[in-house]
């Protein structure tokens, strides 16, 4: 049996990068109210959330973050603190002029 942890490696790892934005990508076996407390978290810390997926895989939910190249450092050390596990950021597939 696959555990919660496999499963969002698996996820994680077919996720392309967005052409433009990067993507903040979050796993948890909570519901809603836990998906809200993150998207607070982010909004708290000034990250602007351009666009928000969720995905369902048995108990858990998917959900991926798109957000400016800027915020993408901020938006993982902030759901870290916070104390989201399974996290990963990805980069677009090209950055934006600075």
């Amino acid at each position: 049996m696959e555990s919660n942890d496999d499963w969002f490696e698996q996820w994680a790892t077919t996720v392309e990068a967005h052409p433009l934005h990067a993507q903040v990508l979050l796993g948890t076996t909570a519901g809603a109210e836990e998906l809200r407390r993150a998207s607070g978290v982010l909004r708290e810390a000034g990250v602007d959330i351009l666009d928000e997926r969720v995905k369902k895989h048995g108990g858990q939910h998917l959900v991926t973050f798109f957000v400016t190249s800027e915020d993408l450092r901020e938006a993982v050390l902030r759901l870290t603190e916070a104390g989201f596990r399974r996290l990963m950021g990805i980069s677009p597939k090209r950055q934006s002029p600075v």
